[in-house]
């Protein structure tokens, strides 16, 4: 999967790609057993989605997940965009854009800081660190 750098100007921010490398590394560094932590997260947002709009007999198999990391066979991961939040800390985060069957308008985002923990999991809503 392609790394794409997002609202990066190179005349005005000399530490963007210093910064970026240090989150990719931390990032790549994961092994599954992070998936498997963060999946309880994912399995959150799915639940909480599922509960807010109710039940659907097109959404039975989600509804019928016993374990949090089932929540993966309904996700697919599709860019990893990295950019520096604009109005906040101004921090460099990475986006881990998917697709995912109980929000198929929004999807879904996973963003990481720099040192490659997990800061938020969230509909595609534009937002870094919301």
């Amino acid at each position: 999967m392609p790394v794409s750098f997002t609202d990066f100007n190179p005349n005005e921010d000399h530490s963007f790609i210093e910064e970026a490398d240090e989150l990719l590394r931390n990032f790549l560094a994961q092994d599954n057993s992070h998936r498997l932590t963060v999946s309880a997260y994912v399995y959150q947002n799915c639940m909480d989605f599922l509960d807010a709009i109710g039940y659907d007999d097109a959404d039975d198999a989600m509804w019928k997940m016993k374990q949090p990391e089932e929540v993966w066979q309904f996700v697919k991961c599709t860019g990893l965009y990295v950019s520096r939040e604009p109005y906040d800390d101004k921090g460099v985060y990475l986006q881990l854009l998917c697709d995912c069957d109980w929000e198929q308008e929004h999807g879904l985002q996973l963003v990481y800081n720099k040192q490659g923990k997990l800061v938020r999991v969230s509909a595609q809503d534009g937002h870094i660190i919301g």
